[in-house]
């Protein structure tokens, strides 16, 4: 009986340890996925962001659009609040082209949505360009549209940077 036994613990001790492997080869692909996934965006964005300063504002906005379909702004904050400068950089750029308050508005949406989740303690620089942009949207927005409403809350947005 006890060779049986200890055949058995084995047997156990093998099925358990596989299992272990497998969930290990699981989770590392998964993770690979996750990754791969990661870095398209990221690519996208870099593809983007070389459009916005060749002034293919339009063609840019389009991939800005595309991307905050995909990204989380639970799980991937970060990604989440660049995406949103941007795209206010897009409609800011727009607003001196055509429909300059619709464009402001839409702008300082973003941008204040890109300050929301942004993380000032992680990214500084990030947090206070997003700030700038959001202060120069609403200091424009000042000349046409509740004056000293905008130029408050152009302040405000100054102030952290």
């Amino acid at each position: 009986m006890g060779v049986w036994f200890g055949g058995l613990v084995g047997a156990i001790i093998g099925v358990v340890l596989a299992a272990i492997g497998i969930a290990v080869a699981i989770i590392l692909s998964e993770h690979k996925k996750q990754q791969a996934g990661r870095d398209k965006i990221l690519n996208r964005l870099d593809t983007a962001d070389m459009l916005l300063q060749e002034n293919m504002t339009a063609d840019a906005l389009a991939i800005y659009t595309s991307l905050l379909k995909e990204v989380s702004k639970e799980k991937d904050s970060e990604t989440y609040a660049l995406i949103k400068n941007s795209e206010g950089k897009c409609y800011y750029n727009l607003s001196f082209r055509a429909k300059r308050a619709e464009n402001l508005i839409k702008a300082i949406a973003a941008f204040e949505d890109s300050a929301k989740f942004s993380n000032p303690q992680k990214s500084p620089d990030s947090y206070a360009l997003t700030c700038y942009n959001l202060g120069s949207a609403y200091m424009n927005l000042s000349e046409f549209h509740e004056e000293e409403k905008s130029l408050k809350k152009a302040a405000e947005a100054f102030r952290k940077t």
